[in-house]
């Protein structure tokens, strides 16, 4: 694995110049507005008490290194150039680059997220889980040959449940395994019934009890049935799933397309992810 340099940014010397930079450039990133100039940003940051001595020669020179680390790129400026003198001082515009448009997401996340987990415990997820299955996965028999509904899908059709079958899945163990952390953590904590009086104490393990009950018997009504579901599905279904997602996928118009080998296997490893994740395992951890 190599190293992440894009991520110097965030604790190194000049760390109180640098976030506030990348910031800016990641909430114009997500309003679509893609590179932007050095002045505008000098005007931005001018607004900031800590930028008060701030000069543009020292911009510059912040938007230099952040470059050389990654998280920038840059693009010759040339809407305004009238001389060829203009063209040569070589003015440019900026933007920040995947790696860091990431990085920022994740550190918001972090700055929301506190000192301890969060997540739920959503029986939705696992029923909209149920539902892309039954889509993807309902039978159907013509001469003796057994077929499946994902087959029949247009491949845009197959792209959609397939993503929001994903989707769902990562969110219900993302936040179910959080929240058990959460409740884990809670029910630690030194002096946990000395923090309510006796009435609001049992208040509170009542509603946690019945949030718990609810969530299982969700569980219990879907589980069975998905991972009955899951087994015993042929190969050279899901194989031709995985061509179909990954025809669709290159179908995008992209500067750099990926190899559709890579793509396949990648939907393969979805699939055996979600296959091997036992749902009851779920509800006996709850």
């Amino acid at each position: 694995m190599k190293k992440i340099d894009e991520v110097k940014y965030l604790s190194t010397e000049n760390t109180d110049r640098y976030r506030p930079i990348m910031r800016y450039f990641y909430l114009q990133h997500e309003r679509l507005r893609q590179f932007i100039s050095p002045e505008e940003l000098f005007d931005y940051l001018s607004e900031i008490p800590q930028f008060k001595t701030y000069n543009m020669g020292a911009l510059n020179q912040d938007l230099e290194q952040l470059t050389q680390w990654g998280n920038l790129k840059r693009r010759q400026d040339v809407g305004n150039i009238s001389k060829i003198e203009d063209f040569k001082k070589k003015q440019f515009r900026y933007r920040c680059t995947p790696y860091t448009v990431e990085i920022e997401r994740m550190v918001i996340a972090l700055e929301k997220l506190g000192d301890t987990f969060g997540g739920s415990l959503e029986k939705t997820y696992i029923e909209k889980i149920l539902s892309a299955l039954v889509k993807l996965l309902k039978r159907s028999e013509k001469d003796g040959k057994i077929n499946f509904a994902a087959i029949n899908m247009s491949n845009s059709d197959l792209f959609g449940v397939w993503s929001e079958l994903q989707d769902n899945f990562k969110k219900l163990t993302e936040n179910a395994t959080d929240y058990i952390a959460h409740i884990d953590d809670y029910l630690e904590s030194e002096n946990i019934e000395q923090n309510y009086t006796g009435s609001e104490y049992l208040k509170k393990k009542n509603e946690l009890v019945q949030y718990l009950r609810n969530f299982m018997l969700a569980l219990q009504r879907t589980t069975f049935r998905i991972e009955d579901m899951l087994s015993g599905i042929p190969k050279w279904f899901i194989s031709a799933v995985a061509e179909k997602l990954a025809d669709y996928y290159l179908k995008t118009p992209r500067a750099v397309q990926p190899d559709k080998d890579d793509l396949i296997n990648d939907y393969l490893q979805q699939w055996e992810i979600l296959r091997h994740s036992n749902f009851s395992k779920v509800n006996q951890k709850v």
